[in-house]
């Protein structure tokens, strides 16, 4: 069942009373035995119980109390759970007791010897009690005043240790004797010592000799030598004294004090002792605690299987498999012994981590003043997280900002305005014009509200492929204005921007203003939002176990991935194509890779959090740079990031801070990757050119935008009035695509001067024509000629050449054929 601990290697047993005629009891049941153990728990000499008057009492009570009766069942021990990455590598460990459990013939005879050699050298030759050890420490205690020995079997220890405690009590050492009893009738001596083997403590959180053998020698158990199997005995009775790593020199002494009762219990020989004994400690050096700080990766796997959240698809399953409760999911993990296998690719984590570090101040101290940075990496086709960093050391900053911590988004989050308005057929060429601060009307963004740029400038009118690119926030309050606040909170939803994490909380609140960034979200959410269109607008839900593995082999849960699609293709395409600009020519240039990847950059109120987001086909990335305890200045608005250190001079924008980590990672983890190209997005919609001349400049701009051009205007001087459109290329009535430039001449008000054509010899038609078509207004002269080939004949023009105002009159003289006069008289 779900969080109850599996047996392993022992089969519970629940035993229901020794048979009548047992041996074992029938020994105990004198009126030495209760005395003996009152002195060996130290009772009588603590002067709990009375040591001769009450000697009466304790038999009688002892007598009806010791008969064994009832249910006892043996708990399994707890074994420790391994988190394992893609290549099989270790991750981390984590566990309530470390151990690795050992059959009884996996412990070869040396180490069995010295662990008798300590605890039990009779162990096989006396009964669950031993009466003469008992005696020995009673007395020794008795005379003492204090406990100075025990005399416990190793049976009564297991019974201590499982059953009944540690307290100084009468009823406590009544009950731990009957437990013994218990455990020898039902167990044999062999599986006894197996059990006190792998439960047994030896310090640095290793419990039982396999978990000690490979802690301090890094070899199985039954590899152990006589020297190493005597310096683990050493450690037994006193863990910390006789620690080899801290207390060297004590546990040499006391590993010789255990190679010597081997030596006088028989055991071993003497050349063996003397070998042994002369032998000097060598630990492996390869210590690996358990339980130690997770790195970002490992505790997100933690939380998720401790804390799973409902919007998570596989929610049911790990209730089912890792169990209802808090209480129950902990002793799963930490009790249960499983191996945990992740998407996590060490690999790619390196890289992460190497272009966090080489971007960012070298001090990587949350506390420093210096900002951090979170990425998170997974595979867009899977939602397979690959590469997660939560901050600059989890030893010194446990809040994993890549999942728990939450940040305005900046303009990264207009990519979900983008794909909302692709939806509702919004063109990519969509022109708006851009004055800065623009002001919206009250209407879907509330009251009025005129945002601003985050630098100074604009004005003009821009399609959405340069706003998207320069990352024109007062074209984005435009557009969500007529988008509707509310589908792109359900667009960024849809897409991915949920928790994913317990204490991942995220809200898209339904206001204008989260096109420009003002949702607070983390690196996963986002990630995982920008993934679904690498992914062709399929979603698929970000997760890092891939399968978990019983300490039996038996795999109880294999993930799969859950995909749905939940953005038409041809969108995804239309908002890749967009995002596509802002890496080639637009704010996040630094995060260019030399093949074809999209994303976008962002950069919150005040400066206080910069991004880049993106993918390519295979991967997609996010990248968080800031503080993660958020720093306020005096008025309480937040600080701007300090670009001091190795970010001395940068501006604190996501393209110059964010960007240039994501590339670092990005050129490195897709090295491997073949280049591949996006889908193509739909070809761009056209439409008729509108007919603008003769407009006034502002009408003209209005009527081109409304119909998704983008006026480029060039004033020009013109004999039509100042203002007034009187050329416009391409004409009306021209089929264009949408949002390319219409370029329109509009008069300045100044007639233009310009070279008169030299006609002379021309026609009269083609002169009138060639001097009409300059701008001049033409008299013509005709004058009487005798020749007829000057007929019709420009023969002369004023003025001749030079520049003259546009519309100024070019009077030219036109050749007649006339009768020749008649002869003068002679």
């Amino acid at each position: 069942m779900p969080g109850e601990r599996v047996s392993r290697p022992y089969t519970p047993h629940v035993w229901r009373g020794p048979p009548a005629s047992s041996v074992s009891a029938g020994r105990l049941r004198g009126v030495l035995i209760p005395f003996v153990i009152l002195a060996a728990a130290g009772l009588v000499a603590a002067g709990l119980f009375p040591a001769v008057g009450g000697i009466g009492k304790a038999v009688k009570l002892f007598n009806q109390q010791l008969q064994p009766s009832g249910n006892l069942q043996i708990p399994s021990l707890a074994l420790r759970s391994t988190i394992v990455a893609a290549d099989g590598s270790v991750i981390s460990q984590v566990a309530d007791e470390n151990r690795i459990p050992v059959e009884f013939s996996q412990v070869n005879d040396v180490t069995r010897a010295a662990i008798l050699a300590v605890e039990d050298h009779d162990f096989y030759r006396h009964g669950p009690i031993d009466l003469k050890a008992i005696v020995r420490a009673g007395v020794a205690n008795y005379q003492a005043g204090s406990v100075v020995q025990g005399g416990s079997t190793i049976t009564q220890q297991l019974a201590k240790n499982f059953f009944t405690g540690t307290e100084q009590t009468l009823k406590r050492k009544i009950d731990e004797a009957k437990d013994a009893i218990l455990l020898e009738q039902n167990f044999t001596k062999d599986q006894i010592l197996e059990l006190y083997l792998n439960d047994v403590y030896f310090g640095h959180g290793a419990y039982g000799v396999g978990t000690a053998a490979e802690y301090y020698f890094a070899k199985p158990v039954e590899k152990l030598t006589l020297p190493q199997a005597a310096l683990l005995g050493a450690q037994i009775s006193a863990p910390v004294i006789y620690d080899p790593i801290a207390h060297p020199v004590a546990a040499l002494k006391q590993r010789n004090i255990v190679l010597q009762d081997m030596l006088k219990f028989g055991f071993i020989e003497r050349p063996e002792y003397a070998q042994a004994v002369a032998a000097p400690i060598k630990l492996s050096g390869k210590q690996r605690n358990v339980n130690k700080p997770l790195p970002y990766f490992a505790q997100f796997v933690q939380d998720t299987i401790l804390h799973p959240i409902a919007t998570d698809p596989n929610y049911k399953t790990y209730l089912k498999v890792f169990g209802k409760t808090v209480e129950e999911r902990k002793r799963f993990l930490y009790q249960g012994g499983l191996k945990i296998y992740t998407t996590y690719q060490p690999q790619l984590q390196r890289e992460a981590e190497a272009a966090v570090r080489s971007n960012m101040p070298s001090e990587g101290n949350p506390y420093s003043g210096n900002p951090e940075s979170a990425l998170t990496s997974l595979v867009p086709q899977s939602g397979a997280i690959r590469a997660m960093v939560g901050g600059p050391d989890f030893l010194k900053h446990k809040l994993n900002l890549a999942v728990q911590s939450r940040r305005q988004a900046g303009s990264a989050f207009k990519a979900f305005t983008l794909a909302a308005a692709l939806e509702q057929g919004i063109p990519i060429g969509k022109v708006y014009k851009t004055p800065n601060p623009v002001h919206i009307p009250p209407g879907p963004c509330g009251p009025s509200w005129s945002p601003g740029n985050a630098e100074p400038g604009g004005g003009g009118f821009v399609p959405m492929t340069v706003a998207t690119a320069e990352s024109i926030n007062v074209y984005f309050a435009q557009l969500i204005a007529d988008v509707g606040p509310v589908n792109v909170q359900e667009m960024a939803k849809r897409l991915g921007v949920v928790s994913y994490a317990y204490n991942s909380y995220v809200h898209v609140p339904p206001f204008c203003s989260i096109t420009l960034g003002s949702v607070e979200v983390n690196p996963l959410s986002m990630t995982a939002g920008f993934a679904t269109l690498a992914n062709n607008g399929n979603r698929c839900y970000p997760y890092a176990i891939q399968k978990v593995v019983s300490w039996t082999g038996k795999v109880v849960f294999r993930a799969r991935p859950h995909c749905k699609q939940v953005l038409d293709s041809k969108i995804a395409a239309g908002v890749t194509s967009l995002l596509r600009g802002v890496i080639c020519c637009g704010t996040g240039t630094k995060a260019d890779i030399g093949r074809p990847a999209a994303g976008k950059t962002g950069t919150a109120q005040d400066f206080a959090d910069a991004w880049f987001v993106g993918y390519v086909p295979q991967l997609a990335t996010g990248v968080w740079t800031g503080y993660g305890y958020v720093k306020r200045n005096a008025d309480m608005t937040r600080a701007p990031i300090l670009t001091s250190g190795q970010l001395a001079g940068l501006h604190p924008f996501g393209g110059t801070l964010s960007a240039p980590i994501w590339h670092a990672f990005m050129i490195k983890a897709v090295a491997g990757l073949p280049p591949k190209d996006f889908p193509s997005a739909p070809a761009p919609q056209g439409g008729t050119v509108p007919n603008v001349v003769g407009l006034k400049l502002d009408d003209a701009e209005k009527v081109l935008a409304k119909a998704n051009f983008t006026p480029n205007v060039i004033m020009a001087p013109s004999v039509e009035p100042a203002g007034t459109v009187f050329a416009q290329s391409p004409a009306g009535g021209a089929h264009a695509r949408l949002g390319s430039v219409v370029t329109i001449k509009v008069s300045n008000g100044k007639t233009p001067s310009v070279p008169v054509p030299n006609v002379v010899g021309m026609s009269r038609q083609q002169a009138v024509g060639i001097l009409r078509g300059a701008g001049f207004a033409v008299e013509v002269v005709e004058e009487i000629v005798f020749d007829p080939k000057k007929d019709g004949i420009v023969l002369s023009q004023m003025p001749s050449g030079g520049k003259h105002r546009v519309g100024s009159t070019v009077v030219i003289h036109v050749g007649k054929f006339g009768p020749s006069p008649s002869p003068s008289p002679s």
